[in-house]
């Protein structure tokens, strides 16, 4: 990322007034579309891969890494990256939700730097469904998760009249949170792996 925020936002930098406000820190999230952004694809790729690859090894062989790449290159899956930003110059960049998105799209340019997280999310008119949702270490006890969640409810469930979100997961802890989140459990999936 360049140092120059002059040269990133087109020297819109924020005037002295704007600059003795001090702007709490915050979660920003884009969507991070391989089909438009091509060239974003491959570091964001490198980042994710261990964390996509272990959540997939988890699934009993109905998928693997490669399936999750697969779709997110041909547009079948969504990318969610999530990033903290705490930088002062740059959350008065983010004051509008066009600066916000133009500070993201350069945070993806050094996707391990400040990641909060990332989903990997199916949409189809009637409904999103998580397909995977990871926070990195230093995030797991706190309350990342749920705030991606009300951002993917906000911003594309209610924005695009989606009535469904769903996920699934083996792990204890995504129940408790459904729960909390005010999801119910509807199914069970049970598998028998033939020799």
């Amino acid at each position: 990322m360049s140092d120059n925020l002059e040269d990133l936002f087109g020297g819109q930098i924020p005037s002295e007034k704007q600059e003795e406000r001090k702007i709490e820190p915050m979660l920003l999230v884009k969507i991070a579309n391989p089909v438009h952004e091509p060239e974003l694809f491959n570091p964001i790729w490198d980042v994710i891969k261990p964390y996509v690859k272990q959540i997939s090894d988890l699934s009993g062989g109905e998928y693997n890494e490669g399936v999750v790449a697969a779709r997110l290159i041909n547009g079948a899956s969504y990318l969610l990256m999530g990033y903290w930003v705490e930088n002062q110059e740059l959350l008065r960049i983010c004051d509008t939700p066009q600066g916000a998105n133009v500070a993201v799209s350069e945070m993806l340019k050094a996707p391990a730097q400040n990641l909060v997280g990332y989903m990997v999310l199916n949409i189809d008119e009637k409904s999103v469904h998580i397909w995977q949702a990871f926070l990195t270490k230093e995030y797991q006890s706190t309350d990342m998760m749920e705030k991606s969640y009300q951002w993917v409810e906000e911003n594309i469930a209610q924005r695009y009249g989606i009535k469904d979100i769903t996920f699934s997961s083996l792990l204890p802890g995504w129940e408790r949170m459904g729960e909390k989140l005010g999801f119910k459990k509807t199914a069970t999936l049970y598998r028998k792996q033939l020799p």
